[in-house]
């Protein structure tokens, strides 16, 4: 059985939870390491000012043409979009940071907010198939 195609508004929304998922560790890791309270809830707003362009960047040129592609060759499975989550949030990094290496924890980093994005984005679509 084949599935259906995808909509345009499926991926919207998909690409929209892909770029919302990773914002919610980092406000978590802002505001314990800030000591106080209160710093979780200032992290909030200042991770999805700063965090949402950034994840827009990485999502919206990167993961959705590639994951479209390997979804229409039929390449597309969870373990797929974790790894293509990974080189698509850690490579610009390291590509846009070319003369100066990126510090590994810093690709680590965005490489790791990568893979819950792309968990995210994969597990939005496949939740529309159930």
């Amino acid at each position: 059985m084949t599935d259906p195609p995808l909509s345009a508004v499926e991926v919207i929304k998909a690409a929209i939870v892909a770029m919302l998922a990773p914002m919610a560790p980092v406000a978590i890791l802002l505001g314990l390491a800030s000591g106080d309270p209160i710093g979780l809830l200032a992290a909030v707003p200042l991770v999805l000012f700063f965090g949402l362009p950034i994840a827009a960047a990485h999502v919206l040129p990167l993961w959705v043409p590639s994951y479209l592609l390997l979804t229409r060759i039929g390449a597309m499975g969870w373990w797929q979009a974790a790894a293509l989550g990974l080189a698509c949030g850690g490579l610009p990094t390291l590509i846009l940071s070319f003369p100066v290496p990126a510090s590994p924890a810093e690709a680590c980093f965005f490489a790791g907010c990568g893979v819950v994005g792309g968990l995210a984005f994969h597990g939005a679509l496949e939740w529309r198939r159930m």
